[in-house]
């Protein structure tokens, strides 16, 4: 996803967001290349769908929102052409 394109990857002991004081990865429970905030979050809470905290899942925004964990996903990566 374009926005978190070009961003480093946080933790929670090692802080690489662009958020200033705040931690996202403490903040929505998982490692990520956060900016401020995400769009999408494979490494958050494995919550069972719908949940009412606000982007801690394994959310992927664009489909089902900040408020929906998916149960699973598969992250596959190719080297460029």
């Amino acid at each position: 996803m374009a926005f978190q394109n070009n961003q480093q990857f946080s933790t929670y002991d090692a802080d690489h967001d662009t958020w200033g004081e705040v931690n996202c990865a403490q903040v929505y429970k998982g490692a990520w290349w956060y900016a401020r905030g995400h769009k999408s979050n494979l490494n958050g809470f494995q919550y069972e769908g719908i949940h009412t905290t606000f982007a801690e899942g394994i959310n992927w925004f664009a489909w089902k929102g900040h408020k929906y964990s998916l149960m699973n996903t598969t992250m596959m990566f190719h080297p460029r052409a």
